[in-house]
């Protein structure tokens, strides 16, 4: 009896240390986030925001929002494109695919898009090895996309320590990411997961064969990545033109980028309150009001929330496509 007791414990310990640890930083980032709000509402008259958001213009809000659909398809393409060097797929079978995971992301918590993409793919013939490898590489490209935009963005707007954490983390990144296809990466990788090790076979060769044979998808994957800082720029604009207030794209392509890589840090749930947060300082130092900008972000949040449905519906269209 006390030997089964020892071999129950062996078992759930683990679980149980890694279940907590989870949980105790869900926790911190709830509390970040918590502190991040509170100071917004401290330095920001939300009421004025409030006042100020009842003014938009709706026409370019819907422009904002069809412009937001274009960057999000350039975004699937993006990530297509990798996918095909392994299997081809039609649009529209690859947006079955991918759309569930995008929403879930929207929605969830950490990196349950990618998760829920990769699954899905494995059910398309995809091994997790070939998926992951895959939307590390698109990640990977991302970053060396938006990390010299925002070093620009630092000696032009602003010189500030979070900007500096930012690309610090967006390095390290870069570097753990190309560190797991080193030999000594690899050991690594496979002693942290243990038996699960078997379900990521293939990572390290889709890597190289990548490198080798399809330098022609990663350059297609590289100009349509590039495209979205400027489509990002572009929306930025159109919202805080609906408020009644104008910015140059030029200083829009260097805030939405140094927002993207300062939420990099896993310091908030998504990076939300972070996004805004940093957006609504760089925003400032451009001559747009706190109000403004928290105006701008509120209807941000509203422009994603209303992809939720349109991308939803296009989904149930075409979701047999996927299952066949």
């Amino acid at each position: 009896m006390e030997l089964k007791s020892t071999k129950l414990n062996n078992f759930f310990k683990p679980h149980l240390t890694f279940i907590f640890k989870m949980k105790l930083r869900k926790i911190f980032e709830i509390l970040f986030l918590i502190i991040i709000l509170a100071i917004i509402a401290y330095k920001v008259d939300l009421k004025e925001s409030w006042v100020i958001l009842q003014t938009i213009n709706l026409n370019l809000f819907i422009l904002a929002l069809v412009i937001d659909i274009i960057l999000l398809f350039f975004i699937a393409l993006s990530l297509k494109v990798l996918f095909d060097t392994i299997i081809p797929t039609k649009m529209n079978e690859w947006l079955a695919l991918y759309i569930p995971g995008f929403l879930s992301g929207l929605v969830l918590p950490a990196r349950a898009g990618d998760i829920t993409t990769m699954l899905l793919a494995k059910k398309k013939g995809f091994e997790i090895g070939q998926s992951t490898t895959l939307i590390l590489l698109d990640k990977l490209i991302t970053l060396l996309v938006f990390i010299p935009i925002t070093i620009l963005g630092i000696f032009t707007l602003m010189n500030s320590k979070e900007l500096y954490y930012g690309i610090g983390f967006s390095l390290l990144l870069i570097l753990g990411i190309l560190t797991l296809y080193t030999p000594i990466g690899r050991k690594l990788f496979k002693k942290i997961l243990g038996k699960h090790s078997e379900k990521f076979k293939g990572f390290s060769k889709t890597f190289r064969e990548e490198l080798k044979y399809h330098k022609k998808a990663l350059l297609i994957n590289l100009f349509l990545t590039a495209l979205r800082p400027i489509l990002n720029g572009i929306i930025i604009i159109i919202l805080l033109q609906a408020l009644g207030f104008d910015l140059s794209l030029f200083n829009s392509i260097i805030i939405s980028s140094i927002t993207l890589i300062v939420t990099i840090v896993p310091l908030t749930p998504n990076g939300f309150g972070l996004r805004e947060g940093i957006g609504t300082i760089l925003l400032y130092q451009v001559g747009i009001p706190y109000e403004v900008s928290i105006a701008m972000y509120m209807i941000f949040l509203v422009l994603n929330l209303c992809l939720v449905p349109i991308l939803g519906a296009y989904y149930f269209m075409i979701k047999d496509l996927h299952n066949s």
